[in-house]
């Protein structure tokens, strides 16, 4: 049954004749924004920014404009009548879907640690005993000294080695803090770490005494917005000490052999070996990192140096470790595509690493090191292949029989094999344990859900020649039995900045798109890394441009294909992914009737000024130097709003919460949209007060009521309800 047009029967709204509520709605003009011009230059040419006060957020009039324009569009959301009716569908599934579970670990016992969201919506950790199967709650927010439930996320669990306690990060409306709770009664060990990075590791010693952690300076009342991820430090904190006595391990500047940068965030951990710690250190969104490694006694000791195994050039995007020898991801200097080496990192460096060579061609993803072999997951085009490679150098492809994409939910140097998720387009994932001795198995962690088949989705796979020539990977979803005859709405969606993918997967947030006879499609676009090191590049700085228009490629083949028609489509991208769609919209708007913009950098001139602007100067550039200003306002969406154009209809979203993205970067957009919007095509700007940044720092029924909130719009736009 079509759950969703059964549940709006009767609401009858042809084409885009809508109700007289909604039009009222609409008549209303958005709240009013002043025009303050503030005029920059640079390298002689002058740019006038109309709305630059939005960026004071500490402004009680920008504080009150946020507000006027929240109240619009909840307003409007209001007289949608389908709106609630999808929210209730999207939660009726999660209650029925079996929670998937995330940040799975083991600790020397075998016990199994993970987090999984309850009915309510919180996320909670629970610990299980692999002998008898039954889980036991232990760690429970609702315990927690926090503002508000409603927007505390638990982010990452880590038990220690011998399972006497678990470290876990949570976020709220303040920010992030790390706490560590007795397993056994759920008694939180000592007081809060506060003022952590937000994506800290937390590798144990394997003393279980002592937590490595990365810290952030403390912010006074001179401090920059942009500073707030810069000059980071690395600590080895002790289990119910006072965090102001922990002892540092990496700070800013040199570091015996390690000179650590503004930029950078150091994360330390063990190796199996335990007489070696290393340090990963990534810096800023720069896609290669570096490894150091020195004796773990040394270093505790305040002495000792450290030894460069891999520098940033190298690279390296991944490490899994097996004794003391480092397995690297790194890509091939010929064509960039990703490939596994090994160095004992105990006695040399990557100069003297040896490949490990598979039969495929294609772009290792993913490696993990268990206690009997590597476990690699290959990209290939539309599909991906799963090795195991022994430590004396035998090589298998293991592909499970169910098919789709295989992840490590869990492997560990601890044991053989390990936990994996196999993902796919078309059902929810499931969760299988391979061992090398009986193979894959039923992990028993999750039941297996039919969903996917009951929607009787399917999925193709297809490449879009680009504007030059370059072809680029597209993914359509939909119900089968489709017809092709340009009338289906369909929402594309893109993101290609990082390196970063977009891989298989099902959320139930989309069911209520697929039951109304919605396609949905994934452009893997340049600046991702579907297809390697190489792919990334060819989508950054002077060549971003083709990330937006490898996405209109793909715009235009659904359209020409027939899947859709440009009063059917609609955009979308996330964060990073505000470039995309912005330019997209901006460079075509005759191409889309809506699109969302969630969470999405729009104004590149001022991003470097943003909380994490420095930080992503290595992947989009500087407005200080001549060429990266000239990159940056090409890639600038805000920039590029012009009258006379008929733009779509737009739907931006933020969280008042977010660190990744400053709110003001779509306020900004908002107020130059709704400038020169057509009234039946509205720019709405949907705040979340106490959301963070996407998905990643927002709990479950904070993104059921985004996602429902953009499918109902979209559905508006698009015509869909009948």
């Amino acid at each position: 049954m079509n759950h969703l047009r059964y549940a709006i029967l009767g609401l009858v709204i042809a084409g885009f004749a809508l109700s007289g509520l909604v039009l009222a709605s609409c008549a209303q003009a958005p709240p009013n924004t002043p025009v303050r011009p503030v005029t920059d230059v640079y390298f002689g040419r002058e740019i006038v920014d109309h709305y630059r006060w939005l960026e004071n957020l500490k402004d009680p009039e920008v504080l009150t404009w946020l507000h006027a324009q929240n109240n619009y569009t909840r307003a409007i959301m209001a007289t949608l009548p389908w709106r609630n009716r999808i929210l209730d569908r999207i939660r009726e599934l999660d209650l029925k879907s079996p929670p998937p579970i995330r940040n799975l670990s083991v600790d020397k016992l075998g016990r199994y640690y993970f987090i999984k969201n309850g009915a309510d919506g919180i996320a909670r950790a629970y610990v299980r005993d692999p002998k008898t199967e039954t889980e036991r709650l232990v760690i429970d927010p609702r315990q927690l000294q926090v503002e508000s439930l409603r927007s505390i996320a638990l982010t990452n669990i880590s038990p220690s080695p011998d399972g006497r306690y678990v470290a876990f990060v949570v976020r709220d409306a303040v920010a992030p803090r790390l706490y560590i709770v007795e397993t056994a009664t759920g008694e939180v060990a000592g007081m809060p770490v506060t003022g952590i990075l937000g994506f800290t590791g937390l590798d144990w010693d394997p003393d279980s005494k002592s937590i490595y952690i990365v810290k952030l300076p403390t912010a006074d009342a001179g401090s920059k917005t942009s500073e707030a991820f810069l000059k980071s430090a690395a600590y080895r904190h002790l289990v119910g000490a006072d965090p102001k006595t922990d002892q540092p391990i990496i700070v800013q500047g040199q570091n015996r052999g390690l000179e650590l940068k503004e930029t950078s965030w150091p994360f330390v951990f063990p190796l199996p070996d335990p007489k070696f710690l290393a340090v990963w250190v990534e810096d800023g969104s720069r896609t290669g990192h570096a490894l150091y490694i020195a004796p773990r006694a040394d270093i505790l000791a305040g002495k000792g140096q450290w030894k460069k195994i891999a520098d940033f050039d190298n690279g390296a995007t991944h490490a899994a470790f097996h004794g003391g020898t480092a397995y690297l991801n790194v890509p091939r200097k010929d064509d960039g595509t990703m490939r596994i080496v090994a160095v004992d990192a105990t006695k040399g460096d990557i100069s003297v690493a040896t490949p490990v060579v598979l039969p495929d061609n294609g772009v290792v993803s993913d490696v993990e090191a268990a206690s009997d072999a590597l476990y690699l997951t290959v990209r290939q085009t539309g599909t991906s292949a799963f090795y195991r490679v022994t430590y004396d150098g035998i090589i298998k492809r293991i592909d499970p029989s169910v098919g789709g994409t295989v992840d490590a939910l869990m492997v560990s140097p601890l044991i053989p094999g390990g936990i994996f998720r196999i993902s796919s387009w078309t059902q929810p994932a499931a969760i299988y344990r391979f061992d090398p001795r009986r193979g894959w198995t039923d992990a028993k962690f999750q039941p297996m859900s039919t969903l996917g088949k009951s929607l009787g989705l399917v999925s193709e796979e297809v490449n879009v020649r680009s504007h030059d020539g370059v072809e680029v990977p597209l993914t359509i979803i939909y119900r089968r039995g489709l017809r092709r005859d340009s009338s289906n709405p369909t929402y594309l969606v893109g993101y290609g900045s990082y390196g970063a993918t977009i891989d298989p997967g099902f959320d139930n947030v989309y069911v209520p798109w697929f039951e109304a006879g919605g396609i949905l499609a994934y452009a893997h676009v340049r600046g991702g890394g579907e297809l390697g090191e190489a792919w990334h590049t060819a989508g950054s700085k002077d060549k971003k441009r083709n990330t937006w228009l490898d996405f209109i490629a793909c715009a235009e083949y659904l359209v020409d294909r027939k899947y859709t028609s440009p009063a059917k489509l609609a955009g979308g991208g996330t964060s990073a992914g505000g470039i995309l769609i912005g330019r997209a919209i901006t460079a075509r708007p005759d191409l889309f009737r809506a699109a969302t913009i969630s969470v999405g950098t729009t104004d590149m001139l001022r991003a470097e000024y943003q909380m994490n602007g420095p930080a992503n100067i290595v992947e989009f550039g500087t407005t200080k130097d001549k060429l990266g200003f000239e990159q940056l306002f090409e890639m600038s969406a805000y920039h590029h709003v012009v009258r006379d154009k008929h733009y779509p209809a737009v739907m931006l979203t933020t969280g008042m919460g977010d660190p990744n993205v400053d709110v003001w970067q779509p306020a900004k957009m908002t107020a130059i949209l709704q400038s020169v919007a057509d009234p039946l095509r509205p720019v709405l700007l949907r705040i979340d007060p106490e959301a963070g940044h996407d998905q990643y720092s927002s709990t479950r029924a904070q993104i059921q009521s985004w996602r429902a909130d953009q499918l109902a719009f979209l559905m508006w736009q698009l015509g869909v309800v009948e």
